[in-house]
């Protein structure tokens, strides 16, 4: 094909049909180098008409080639961008980008693409590689030659794409990157050992659904060749029911989105206590390669110098592993469930609370309410309370430690004075290092976004660099500021949702901190005090959640309430009150509390002597509710929720217990009845 020069370029469409005449399969790319075509892995093409066809459809497309096997080539993608300088770290090790490959081409954003041969293995993983060098193999794709988008042109400076392509440089060695059990493609290791992972499982199976998984694992780990297929028939002609013909034909209908994976093989061999170097060395390159971003240049030489056990250990460490994960990264295959047998041979793990009996440690937290009622307010007041050791709200701080505050919806200078507002208002100055900020209102805050061609939430860029700060701080809370800035997803997917706040919890759990994240209820929320937002997914994906709503008798009161808790008491309020920029708790008299008790119980003794039995669950009968109809109750202005209070007070002193008793119809049913506790006023004998 012809290379394009500066001044005289080939549309895309030309650059396409010239690949394609090549023998090069093609597909079309957005300006913004997306796939435009789902599926494309299988669907891209050197068919003519096709590529006509795709470009009549989207005529600013850019033609795009899949690298790995489907074209035979693996691509080193040198870029200079973003304080990386993937042309120095090759000059560093010594490598002359001119002498690495004779075919080679410059992106739009002069950068380079270095082509290479593919060979078994090489997936699109950087791991190990210096930064501003990525790697394309199997499953990626780079922009073709002969290109054009708004920055410029990729060209193909030297060389063929159809020649013969030199293999992958010793110099630039690579860790091929292990395949997640699931997805359809190699595992990254070496073909023999496979084969002697194979070799290590008998073919004792039964049913042919188990036999025809297997296949499907052996397929996708030769990726359907003919090394493949003589396997698969090797391990089946083990069987007395062995079938060449069948077996074939269920070689041919395999597909590479059956979600197939050869760890299949070898867990099952390793079950079997077969093991190889090999693939504890693809673990622990994996493992490695999850904080190469969080570690310095310095750091990552020295860790290089270390023995593959330090290394692991390090990292262990850095995660805050547990014995079991431990073992993974060391190597060795963890059992998909845990023996509770195990569990119980050591003490349970007290249960850990950020805030006491409010907000759980470790998982996010969902604090919602509708806009102008406070919640960025009370979220740094939990930051600075946090930071400095202080109670929150009048409750206390059980995890003190550093704070990360992301705020993508007030400035730097609102923040400023809010959190002087907060300190000022608490008396308090955190120190140096306690609490970390960042106002990205005029910022892309997408930390996830849905990829059209799989359909799958995608974490962005940017929350792995929040990840990243997180394993260097190790802060004790993370606080999000707000959540319809954070995602570019379907607010009433419930698949969405579910695997956006999935995202937040392995944060918290990787890094131990706990995610506070600040929430707008929908309308509806809103207008039946719920403060559930959109999908009700929001709110059943988190373990705990908070709404903060205003008060319509003063301006200045706010009631927090507690609307989930999986871990705790669901159903509790804290009104609070605005004062000189920052919320402080409003203490009910200890007389109040006291009078609401003997409203309850004066109610309750009427109404038990009538028959009218009442019941602690919430039901046609349910105390609280049939004490707020009484004259006494509503003479006193109680709430429902006041009553329960109460209720529930004169429970814990046994003052009324719950009994069973034949009701009406013989059957055994609940009731509360007085216990042997003494109702006593606590020094308010007006009450009596």
């Amino acid at each position: 094909m012809d290379t394009p020069d500066d001044t005289t370029t080939q549309d895309n469409l030309s650059a396409a049909l010239a690949l394609a005449a090549d023998g090069i399969t093609v597909f079309p790319v957005g300006p913004n180098k997306r796939p435009l075509v789902k599926g494309w892995q299988d669907k891209a093409t050197a068919d003519p008409d096709q590529i006509e066809a795709w470009w009549s459809k989207w005529p600013d497309a850019m033609p795009a080639l899949p690298t790995g096997k489907r074209n035979g080539v693996a691509v080193l993608d040198v870029d200079r961008k973003n304080g990386k300088d993937g042309f120095a770290e090759l000059a560093a090790l010594g490598l002359d980008v001119d002498a690495l490959s004779d075919t080679q081409g410059a992106t739009a954003n002069d950068g380079a693409h270095l082509y290479f041969r593919w060979s078994e293995g090489i997936t699109n993983s950087p791991a190990g590689l210096p930064p501003g060098l990525d790697v394309r193999g199997e499953g990626g794709f780079v922009v073709a030659p002969g290109a054009v988008n708004g920055n410029g042109v990729y060209k193909l400076l030297k060389g063929s794409l159809t020649g013969k392509l030199p293999p992958w440089p010793e110099a630039l060695p690579i860790r091929r990157k292990a395949t997640e059990p699931g997805e359809a493609r190699p595992t990254g290791l070496p073909w023999p050992v496979f084969v002697e992972a194979v070799r290590a499982v008998p073919n004792d199976i039964n049913d042919r659904e188990s036999w025809v998984a297997r296949l499907a694992a052996i397929h996708a780990e030769s990726g359907g060749g003919s090394n493949g297929l003589e396997l698969a028939h090797e391990w089946s002609a083990q069987h007395k029911t062995y079938d060449p013909t069948e077996t074939d034909r269920v070689w041919a209908s395999f597909k590479r989105s059956d979600g197939a994976t050869g760890w299949r093989f070898i867990a099952e061999a390793e079950r079997r206590d077969w093991s190889h170097p090999d693939v504890a060395e693809l673990r622990q390159a994996e493992a490695v390669a999850l904080l190469e971003d969080a570690w310095t240049t310095d750091q990552m030489a020295e860790i290089e110098r270390e023995s593959v056990k330090d290394r692991m250990d390090r990292l262990a460490d850095s995660l805050k592993l547990g014995d079991a994960q431990r073992a993974l990264i060391g190597g060795r295959i963890i059992p998909y469930f845990t023996d509770v047998a195990d569990l119980l041979s050591t003490a349970a793990p007290p249960r850990e609370w950020h805030v006491d009996d409010w907000i759980p440690a470790k998982t996010v937290h969902m604090l919602g309410g509708p806009g102008g009622t406070g919640k960025s307010l009370l979220a740094i007041q939990l930051a600075v309370a946090t930071a400095c050791g202080l109670p929150w709200i009048g409750m206390d701080v059980l995890k003190p430690g550093p704070v990360l505050y992301y705020g993508a919806e007030d400035d730097q200078d609102e923040m400023h004075r809010r959190f002087a507002d907060v300190c000022h208002a608490e008396g308090v100055k955190p120190g140096p290092g306690r609490i970390r900020l960042r106002a990205a209102v005029a910022e892309d805050t997408i930390f996830a976004t849905l990829d059209r061609t799989t359909g799958k939430v995608q974490p962005t860029d940017l929350v792995k660099r929040i990840e990243a700060e997180a394993v260097k701080v190790r802060p004790s809370l993370l606080v999000l500021d707000t959540l319809a800035n954070l995602h570019a997803l379907d607010p009433n997917s419930q698949e969405q949702a579910r695997a956006f706040v999935s995202l937040l919890i392995g944060i918290a759990q990787r890094c131990g901190c706990t995610v506070l994240l600040l929430a707008h209820p929908s309308r509806t929320g809103m207008a039946d005090g719920s403060g559930d937002g959109f999908s009700v997914a929001w709110s059943n994906s988190v373990r705990s959640r908070s709404y903060l709503a205003s008060d319509d008798s003063d301006a200045d009161l706010r009631v927090l309430k507690g609307m989930k808790s999986n871990y705790g008491k669901s159903g509790q309020e804290i009104t609070l009150r605005w004062e000189q920029g920052a919320f402080q708790p409003v203490k009910e008299s200890v007389a109040d509390s006291y009078k609401d008790r003997a409203v309850f119980l004066a109610v309750f003794d009427r109404l038990f002597a009538q028959g009218r039995y009442l019941s602690h669950k919430i039901s046609p009968t349910y105390a609280p509710a049939r004490v707020a109809e009484e004259e006494e109750a509503r003479a006193a202005n109680l709430s429902n929720d006041r009553l329960r209070d109460a209720m529930n007070a004169l429970l814990a002193s046994d003052v009324l217990v719950i009994e069973t008793y034949k009701n009406g119809s013989r059957h055994e049913a609940q009731r509360l009845a007085r216990g042997p506790g003494q109702f006593t006023t606590g020094g308010n004998d007006d009450l009596l």
